[in-house]
């Protein structure tokens, strides 16, 4: 009876963390590369990488920051980075001391807010056309920009979003919106 409970165990849990399935963006490439290739956790052997860069507008450089979930050998591991930009256009790496000890908690959380299907800013775009009423827009001209990078050894995929937050307020409605915000 127990060896049984252990290899229903061992299927589901098996089955969780292989489940990371995402179609490939073929032309685009990993963002920041100058910035990449300072950070460890994104040169190490990895088998999935979630990575979420967060921008803000030029006058605000340092509000740059990455989140990185990286699982190895089905272990999942957290970091978080900011940045800060010297007078020579240079960027600083500081890794931040955030302390996440349950990485496969949060990876869940995002698996039920649809991660690996969430549509991009564009697609989004037309959701909130048909929203419109009297033929009023609601922009934002300044604020974060949020960029989702899925990598594994073979696929990229990248999405970027520009105050999710802010639209799903005006766009409630807009259900993606609501993941998006969930996860950021």
């Amino acid at each position: 009876m127990k060896s049984s409970f252990l290899i229903l165990f061992v299927l589901i849990f098996s089955k969780t963390y292989s489940q990371i399935n995402f179609q490939s963006d073929r032309d685009k490439i990993p963002i920041h590369p100058e910035i990449s290739y300072q950070i460890d956790s994104i040169c190490k052997n990895y088998d999935f990488q979630f990575r979420v860069w967060i921008d803000g507008p030029l006058l605000r450089l340092n509000k740059k920051r990455l989140f990185i979930l990286t699982q190895i050998a089905n272990k999942w591991t957290c970091n978080s980075y900011k940045f800060l930009y010297s007078r020579k256009n240079n960027s600083i790496v500081i890794k931040t001391d955030y302390n996440i000890s349950n990485c496969d908690s949060v990876w869940n959380y995002f698996m039920q807010n649809h991660i690996l299907d969430l549509p991009n800013m564009d697609s989004l775009r037309i959701k909130f056309e048909n929203l419109q009423k009297n033929g009023s827009r609601f922009i934002i001209a300044d604020g974060l920009t949020y960029t989702l990078e899925f990598v594994d050894k073979n696929k990229y995929k990248r999405l970027e979003y520009h105050c999710p937050i802010a639209y799903n307020k005006e766009y409630p409605a807009v259900l993606e919106l609501s993941y998006i915000s969930n996860i950021i």
